[in-house]
């Protein structure tokens, strides 16, 4: 996907996926294995027979390994003997979607282990732990990397015993030329277009649908005629385009132009060549241009939906007129966006959104093939992870624990107010008794006063 916008489809259809490992000397030579015109049925006949004779020759070194004799000789192979022995029959079961087997743990284990090692044998161990594009890309590489190393050892051991099959070695220096790792810089990039088989396209002829834009990079599938692609940009003669391999979503390349014949061509001018199960009916393009779209679930209130946990890093999704991928594109908004949805046709979600300050219906892309995008917003809370939940738990109590605490205080505040209200009241009747003594005395005083004035004025005559 990488940060560019996508449509409804992103999903290469009618692909015929190979193993990844597959790079045979002579196997879709040139970029796309096709000569002239005359000789086009000849080459599709040899390129499907030499994919199943690929998929034959990885059964057979899974066969080899169950039976013990891979485990017996992973020490011919400096990088295949520091592998656990029960990972590595794991990924060499599986011969594909190594995503599954090698989870975010065990990658970041195997950094640990191997990331910052100088041992020169182990090199194309670390190159392929520092593959970018994210957990699912360097799974396939690393897994990629192993499964060819025991298939190396299985050729060997098969050429050394002269028993089996005859096959064909893959040689090391030729199984990936140009590294996927690097970034490509694209001469042009727009937003995702549909483009297809032009009318110079061989009859019959397959398209080699390769991990980077060279001659001699490694083929992920290989893909018939009359396939559509969604294209993001060009390098040279290939089409960067998104793809979906074993469940995993990537960008890949495919040749537009050999010399000066055109094989694809933007769909507005190859539609004609469009094959009808590649393409939407015209009544499919046709919902909800001029007529009322019919909601399979419609809610009151509206729901709110919110990228689920498979939503592709950094992607933005296409809004559109109508639920169908031919209708117009209203607008592209980024990952992480919130959608307030009053229902659902299809795998359409019918959404509010404002634009040029009109609010207006459209519709976003609820699911793409497997792939879910948007999830409404209770069932994404649900998905919260023991982590978050401990932690969420955990500031629970300690929000329960300062109250109880500032309830306390209170308490005590109050209770140390009560008493000094006692103690001021008690001084106040001590100040009262002493004013009260006090006018007392003064009575006292006054009367004597009065009783000895007669015996002054006596004294004073």
């Amino acid at each position: 996907f990488g940060s560019s916008a996508f449509g409804p489809h992103l999903v290469l259809r009618a692909m015929a996926p190979i193993a990844s490992s597959a790079r045979e000397d002579g196997f879709a030579p040139a970029e796309m294995a096709m000569g002239e015109e005359e000789a086009s049925h000849d080459f599709s006949h040899d390129t499907s027979e030499k994919i199943k004779e690929e998929q034959q020759q990885i059964g057979r070194v899974q066969e080899w390994w169950e039976e013990g004799h891979g485990p017996a000789a992973v020490s011919r192979s400096p990088i295949l003997s520091v592998i656990d022995a029960v990972l590595l029959s794991e990924l060499i079961a599986a011969g594909g979607g190594y995503h599954h087997i090698l989870s975010a743990d065990r990658l970041d284990g195997m950094h640990r282990r191997f990331g910052s090692g100088t041992d020169v044998a182990l090199e194309p161990l670390r190159k392929a732990l520092q593959t970018r594009g994210g957990i699912k890309n360097q799974a396939r590489v690393v897994g990629m990397l192993l499964f060819r190393e025991a298939r190396s050892l299985f050729e060997h051991a098969d050429g050394d015993s002269g028993a089996g099959t005859t096959s064909r070695a893959i040689p090391a220096q030729e199984t990936q030329v140009a590294d996927p790792q690097e970034e490509v810089k694209l001469d042009e990039s727009w937003p995702p277009q549909y483009w297809v088989c032009s009318d110079t396209y061989p009859e019959g002829a397959q398209m080699a649908i390769k991990a980077a834009p060279a001659e001699k990079s490694e083929i992920i599938a290989v893909a018939p005629a009359g396939t559509e692609y969604v294209a993001t940009g060009r390098v040279g003669d290939y089409l960067q385009v998104s793809v979906t391999v074993k469940g995993v979503a990537s960008s890949a390349y495919v040749l537009h132009r050999l010399g000066s014949r055109v094989l694809l061509v933007p769909a507005a001018e190859g539609q004609s060549k469009a094959p009808a199960a590649a393409r939407p009916s015209s009544q499919a393009a046709a919902v909800g241009r001029g007529s009322e779209v019919r909601l399979e679930e419609s809610w009151a209130p509206a729901r709110r939906f919110v990228c689920s946990d498979t939503y592709p890093e950094g992607a933005q999704l296409a809004v559109r007129a109508a639920p169908s991928r031919e209708s117009e594109q209203l607008a592209v908004l980024p990952a992480g966006t919130e959608y307030l949805a009053t229902g659902r046709v299809g795998d359409y979600l019918q959404i509010s959104l404002e634009i040029d300050g009109v609010r207006r219906e459209a519709y976003a892309p609820r699911v793409i093939g497997d792939m879910v995008l948007l999830v409404e917003a209770q069932a994404a809370s649900a998905t919260i992870s023991a982590p978050a939940a401990a932690a969420a738990a955990a500031a629970v109590a300690a929000a329960e624990a300062a109250h109880k605490a500032a309830a306390a205080a209170t308490a005590a505040s109050e209770g140390r107010i009560e008493a000094l209200e006692k103690r001021v009241t008690q001084q106040d009747r001590q100040i009262q008794a002493l004013q009260a003594e006090l006018s007392s005395l003064r009575s006292q005083f006054s009367a004597v006063a009065t009783a000895y004035q007669p015996w002054a004025v006596k004294a004073q005559g």
